[in-house]
């Protein structure tokens, strides 16, 4: 081989060798962007599994044939089993035999007629509200449901406590009305003093 034809092999060897350098910057920059949005896509993600874990409602994300995507520690607590478990498992299936033949029929409603559907149910001495929300894409084609389970029983005994007491207050009222005749019989005893 003559000079001349090693010299251009030579420099022809030099070119690919500062392209492919050049290309292994720009590949190393864009790996160190492509780690930097992982890692940040990695802390949003452990801090929104601490803020749905956080809660004392439950939060469960469900594909449209029922299987469960994820879901907060709440639920796992809720139907009795491990949290890693319950992914890619039957939303349905796992919820306690009392509830599955009813939230089915909600669940169903809220993906055919993709509204959010609610619903209370009963179990284990608590009262539960279902909540079911669609999630569609941009051509409102349904995706997801994303169920939202609060316990409901103190609020269920607040209204219980408070209609009765309304009651009570109806029949002080009626009662008080007719003692405002001085001859009626009820008069004396809601003319005593109290004394506690």
């Amino acid at each position: 081989m003559d000079n001349y034809h090693s010299k251009d092999m030579l420099n022809k060897i030099s070119e690919l060798n500062n392209q492919l350098t050049n290309m292994s910057r720009d590949l190393n920059k864009k790996n160190y962007h492509l780690k930097e949005e992982i890692e940040r896509r990695y802390i949003a993600e452990k801090n929104l599994r601490t803020l749905l874990n956080a809660t004392e409602d439950i939060i469960v994300l469900i594909q449209s044939d029922k299987t469960i995507l994820d879901s907060n520690m709440g639920f796992a607590g809720f139907v009795d089993r491990e949290y890693d478990a319950l992914i890619g498992m039957n939303y349905i299936e796992v919820l306690p035999a009392t509830l599955q033949e009813s939230i089915s029929a909600v669940f169903h409603k809220a993906t055919q007629e993709c509204v959010s559907t609610s619903c209370e149910e009963h179990v284990n001495g608590h009262w539960y509200e279902f909540t079911f929300y669609p999630l569609t894409d941009t051509e409102n084609n349904l995706e997801r449901i994303a169920c939202y389970q609060r316990d409901t029983t103190e609020r269920k005994e607040m209204y219980s406590y408070l209609v009765n007491a309304g009651k009570q207050e109806t029949a002080e009222t009626i009662v008080s009305g007719i003692a405002d005749h001085d001859d009626n019989i009820m008069t004396v005893p809601l003319r005593l003093p109290c004394h506690y």
